[in-house]
């Protein structure tokens, strides 16, 4: 493509003339033309050149663009690069690599947008009709394992479906406000029903073969070397109403779904956390003064309770030196409450009269 348009411009240097040109290329990369309008050449075609040579053939479509070439119309025939049969506008069989900025799609843009941010990649696309397909995917990644290979014992290979990161090098001295390695979302400014919605959906399926250990999702928020962090979070999650008007049915902050079985499941749990002994205090549960709500049965050293609190060693209850303020025990649901009265041996329990001590 280069050859041909430097070509082009030379032969309009020599006549003037946009007119149609016929060359041939050697295979070290000569250049001869071998007819062309407003002026002689002795040859005709490729085959009365000495050596090896392949004949190419440019029309007035290609013109000068400052150091490079442009072409004037639509360009309808398929483009090969690396192949002689592409299937595509733009078929190119090998590595692709740019030094500037890519964008795909009937809204994509490259560089400042307006707004704030300097985009480098973008895949952007207005969909204009469901007529062609029953949805849209902007961006796929696909990466296969040929069954062929041999990937045992040493050859074994680690595979990531997706890698993005946002990397600040080593001994960079500037200061920064926010900096993200994925972002994803899902915005609705319609006026439009839509039965679900979310940001991010996170699948991991096994159809057949065996895995040892199976993860939706991972959030690793680790500090290394001699990094310093002052609040470590790997997940934090979040779910509100910050609109002017409308209102939310049912908010939740983390949504644990009954698990969809069709086989039996060894043992199932909605929510296991491992011991937490890393830290000088250590929580498996910490909340901050709150309501708190269990369904039950809840069991403390035991996994199968009997009752709605069942208990397997000491219930430590609260002390109090005499009689419980009579305000703690003045209303119906604050019946059933105890306290512990050590230096007297009495247990106070509050009744419909009041606290009684046993």
């Amino acid at each position: 493509m280069i050859v041909t348009a430097l070509l082009l411009l030379n032969a309009q240097a020599y006549d003037g003339d946009p007119g149609k040109v016929h060359a041939c290329v050697g295979a070290g990369g000569q250049v001869r033309v071998v007819a062309a309008e407003g002026f002689g050449n002795p040859y005709n075609d490729c085959s009365a050149l000495p050596g090896f040579w392949i004949p190419i053939h440019l029309d007035s479509d290609w013109s000068g663009h400052g150091t490079g070439a442009m072409y004037n119309t639509a360009l309808t025939d398929l483009v090969g690069i690396g192949t002689s049969s592409p299937q595509h506008p733009l078929d190119v069989h090998g590595d692709v690599r740019t030094d500037g900025r890519f964008a795909a799609g009937n809204t994509a843009g490259i560089g400042f947008d307006g707004s704030y941010y300097d985009r480098i990649f973008d895949l952007s696309h207005t969909i204009q009709d469901f007529s062609t397909a029953p949805g849209w995917i902007p961006f796929k990644s696909y990466i296969g394992i040929d069954p062929q290979m041999d990937l045992t014992g040493a050859d074994q290979r680690e595979i990531y479906g997706v890698d993005m990161s946002t990397w600040i090098t080593a001994g960079n001295p500037h200061d920064l406000y926010h900096v993200n390695g994925q972002y994803f979302g899902t915005f609705h400014d319609g006026t439009g029903h839509v039965d679900l919605l979310y940001g991010t959906l996170m699948v991991v399926e096994t159809s057949v073969g065996d895995v040892g250990s199976q993860v939706g999702a991972w959030a690793i928020s680790d500090v290394r070397a001699s990094g310093s962090v002052a609040d470590n979070t790997a997940l934090a999650v979040r779910a509100g109403h910050r609109g002017d008007s409308g209102s939310v049915g049912v908010n939740r902050g983390i949504l644990v779904q009954s698990p969809e079985a069709s086989q039996p499941l060894g043992v199932n749990y909605g929510v296991y956390v491992e011991a937490q002994d890393a830290g000088a205090t250590s929580y498996a549960l910490y909340t901050e003064p709150s309501d708190v709500y269990l369904g039950g049965p809840v069991g403390v050293g035991t996994s199968t309770p009997a009752s709605a609190l069942q208990v397997r060693g000491y219930t430590q209850l609260d002390v109090t030196a005499g009689r419980p303020p009579a305000a703690d025990c003045d209303a119906a649901s604050e019946r059933g409450r105890m306290k512990v009265d050590a230096a007297a041996s009495l247990l106070y329990v509050c009744m419909n009269t009041g606290w009684v001590g046993k």
